[in-house]
C-alpha cells in the first residue's frame, strides 16, 4: 500500500508541478504536508489516541521529557528534509525514475541494516529485494536502449 500511494504521490506531484508553472517542489510539498496532517490527523486520532497517549507516556518516563522532546524533533527535521530532498529529485527526472531512485533506497536500507544492525534476511526479504533489483536493471536497461535509438 505504501508503495502504490508513493507512486501516486510521485506522478500527481509531477503533473502538478507541470501545470502550476509558479508552485516550486518545496512549496508543492509544504502544500501536500498541510493536506496530509489535515486528512490524517483526525483519523489517526481516532484510531491510535488512546495508544498515542500510552506510548507518549511510556517514552517519557524512559527518556525523560526533553530527550524524548529533542528525539522527536530531530527525527521530525530529518524526515522533513527526507521528503524535501524527494521532491525536489522529482522536480528533475520523471516519475518512473524517481520511483526506481526508491527501490535502490530501500534495497541500500536493508542491506545497511544488515551490515550494520545484524539483521538476518527473511526469505521474503530476499525474494523482495532480489525482484527490486531485477526491475531496475531492467528499467535501466531499457532506458539505455531508448536513449541510443534516438541517439542513432
Amino acid at each position: 500500500m505504501s508503495n502504490l500511494t508513493f507512486g501516486f504521490r510521485a506522478v500527481l506531484s509531477k503533473q502538478t508541478m507541470k501545470d502550476i508553472k509558479s508552485l516550486s517542489s518545496t512549496s508543492l510539498y509544504a502544500y501536500t504536508t498541510v493536506i496530509s496532517v489535515a486528512l490524517c490527523l483526525p483519523l489517526a486520532m481516532v484510531m491510535e489516541g488512546r495508544a498515542l497517549q500510552g506510548g507518549v507516556a511510556a517514552a517519557v518516563a524512559k527518556l525523560g521529557a526533553a530527550k524524548f522532546a529533542t528525539s522527536l524533533l530531530g527525527v521530525g527535521i530529518f524526515y522533513h528534509l527526507y521528503n524535501q530532498f524527494a521532491f525536489n529529485t522529482l522536480a528533475r527526472v520523471n516519475p518512473v525514475s524517481h520511483g526506481v531512485c526508491n527501490v535502490v533506497k530501500r534495497i541500500i536500507i536493508i542491506g545497511s541494516s544488515v551490515l550494520f544492525f545484524g539483521n538476518v534476511l527473511t526469505r521474503q526479504t530476499m525474494v523482495g529485494t532480489a525482484i527490486a533489483l531485477a526491475g531496475t536493471a531492467i528499467y535501466t536497461e531499457l532506458q539505455s536502449r531508448n536513449k541510443h535509438k534516438h541517439a542513432h
